[in-house]
C-alpha cells in the first residue's frame, strides 16, 4: 500500500513538474511586440498607482466644498463681571426696578445657513476637477516619456539579434572555408599558415558573437525590470512593420497637459470673480443667559433671534483687477510655451524625415552592394579552389560581404527606429 502511495506521489509530481516546464516553455516563447511592451511597462510603472490617488482627492475635495452648504452650528458659553451696569436714574412712584447684576452668564448657540455663496462653491468645485485634470495629464506626459525608453531598449535588442544572425552566416561560410583548406593541405596544395588565418577570423568571430550576446543579455535585463516580465536570450521579439507617417499633426500628450493648465487659470478667474459677488444667509441664534434679551429683568432666561443677512466684502474689488491681469499673462505664457514645443516638435520631425529618405537611398545602395559582393566572394571562392588567390585574399572579400551585410541589417532596423520616432514625435 505505501508503495503504491509513493508511486502516485511521483506520478503527481511529475505531471505538476511537466505542467510548469511546459508553462514556462509557452512563457519563454511568447511572441512580444512593440505596443505589448509599452503596455507592460505601463501597468508595471509605480506612478500608474497615482491615477486612484487623484481621483480619490478629488473626491474628498468636492465632498468637503459640498458641505460649505450645509448648516454652520457653534456654541458659546461665557461668563462676566463688569465694574458698573446700566440704570434709570429716574424715581417712578410706586415702581421699584432692580438694578441688573455685575455678574452675567450666557450659552449661546449660533447656527447659520449659506443660501448663496455668489457662485463660489461651484467655481472651487470646477478648481478641483480641472486640478485632477491636469494632475492626469502629467501622469500621462510621465508614461509616454516611458515609452520612448521602453523603444530604445526593445530595438538595441532586435540590432544585437540581427547582427548575431550575421554572424553565424559568416561563421558558417568561415567553417566551409576551413574544411576547403585542411583538404588542400592534406593534397599538399595549401599551406598550414593558411589554416591559421581562417582560424584567427574564426577566433575574432566567436569574441563579437560574445559581445553581443552580453549586450542582448543587458538588454533584455533592463526590458524584464521595466515591464516585470521574465525575458532571457529564447524570447522573441516581433520586429515593428514600415509604417509612414501621413498624418503630420501632433498629438502630444503635453498639449493636452497645457491645454488643463489653461484651464485650472479659468477656474481661479471664476473663484476671483465670485469672491467679489455678496453672499445671502440665514441665521439662528438661541441661547440662555442672565440677563437675556429684556435687560431689564434680571433673572436667567431663554431667548433667540433668526433672521436673514446679506454680506458684500468690497475690499476683494480692490485686486480684483490685477489678479484678472496676472492670470491673464499667465495665460499667455502657457501660450508661448505652447508654441516653442510645437516648434521644437516641428524641428525635430523635419530632421527625423530626412533621416528616414537618407536612409531608403542608402538602403539600396547596400542591398546592391551586397549583390556585387557575394558575386565578389562567389569568384573568390572559386580562384581558392582553382589555386589563382591566397586565403588571406579570400577571407578579404568575405570579410567585405559581412561588413555589407551588417550595414544593411543596421540600417533596415535604424529604417524601422526613425519610422517609430516619428510616430512618437508626433503621436498621432
Amino acid at each position: 500500500m505505501q508503495v503504491l502511495l509513493f508511486s502516485a506521489m511521483l506520478t503527481l509530481l511529475s505531471l505538476v513538474t511537466s505542467g510548469e516546464q511546459t508553462m514556462g516553455a509557452e512563457q519563454t516563447n511568447k511572441k512580444y511586440s512593440l505596443e505589448e511592451c509599452v503596455a507592460l511597462a505601463t501597468e508595471n510603472y509605480p506612478l500608474i498607482k497615482r491615477y486612484n490617488l487623484i481621483e480619490q482627492a478629488k473626491e474628498y475635495t468636492i465632498r468637503n466644498i459640498a458641505k460649505s452648504h450645509l448648516p454652520q452650528a457653534g456654541l458659546s458659553v461665557k461668563g462676566s463681571y463688569q465694574s458698573d451696569v446700566t440704570s434709570i436714574p429716574v424715581v417712578i412712584p410706586g415702581a421699584v426696578i432692580d438694578p441688573m447684576s455685575k455678574d452675567q452668564y450666557s450659552a449661546l448657540v449660533n447656527v447659520e445657513q449659506t443660501i448663496w455663496d455668489g457662485g463660489l462653491s461651484g467655481a472651487y468645485k470646477k478648481q478641483s476637477e480641472a486640478n485632477a485634470v491636469s494632475q492626469r495629464m502629467e501622469i500621462e506626459v510621465e508614461l509616454y516619456s516611458l515609452r520612448e525608453r521602453v523603444q530604445n531598449i526593445y530595438f538595441g535588442i532586435l540590432l544585437a539579434e540581427g547582427y548575431i544572425q550575421e554572424l553565424l552566416i559568416a561563421e558558417r561560410e568561415l567553417n566551409r572555408a576551413k574544411e576547403r583548406v585542411e583538404s588542400y593541405i592534406s593534397a599538399g596544395v595549401a599551406n598550414r599558415s593558411d589554416l591559421s588565418a581562417i582560424e584567427v577570423e574564426q577566433i575574432s568571430l566567436r569574441q563579437r558573437m560574445r559581445e553581443l550576446v552580453s549586450d542582448k543579455e543587458s538588454f533584455l535585463t533592463m526590458l524584464s525590470q521595466i515591464t516585470g516580465v521574465e525575458f532571457n536570450q529564447n524570447s522573441t521579439l516581433v520586429m515593428p512593420p514600415v509604417n509612414s507617417v501621413n498624418n503630420k499633426e501632433v498629438m502630444r500628450p503635453e498639449l493636452n497637459l497645457l491645454v488643463s493648465r489653461k484651464n485650472i487659470l479659468e477656474t481661479e478667474r471664476a473663484v476671483i470673480d465670485s469672491r467679489s459677488q455678496p453672499k445671502l444667509g440665514a441665521y439662528l441664534q438661541a441661547g440662555y443667559g442672565r440677563p437675556g434679551l429684556n435687560m431689564l429683568k434680571d433673572e436667567f432666561a431663554g431667548f433667540y433671534i433668526a433672521g436673514i443677512k446679506l454680506v458684500w466684502n468690497f475690499g476683494s474689488l480692490y485686486t480684483k483687477r490685477d489678479e484678472l491681469r496676472l492670470i491673464s499673462v499667465k495665460q499667455n505664457e502657457i501660450d508661448t510655451q505652447r508654441e516653442v514645443f510645437l516648434y521644437n516638435i516641428r524641428l525635430k520631425s523635419t530632421g527625423v524625415n530626412s533621416k528616414i529618405l537618407k536612409l531608403q537611398e542608402l538602403l539600396e545602395d547596400d542591398r546592391k552592394t551586397i549583390e556585387l559582393r557575394s558575386s565578389l566572394k562567389d569568384a573568390a571562392e572559386k580562384k581558392l579552389e582553382s589555386g589563382t588567390i591566397s586565403v588571406s585574399e579570400y577571407l578579404r572579400e568575405l570579410n567585405m560581404l559581412d561588413i555589407a551585410r551588417s550595414t544593411l541589417r543596421r540600417r533596415e532596423i535604424e529604417l524601422i527606429m526613425a519610422y517609430t520616432e516619428l510616430k512618437y514625435t508626433l503621436n498621432n
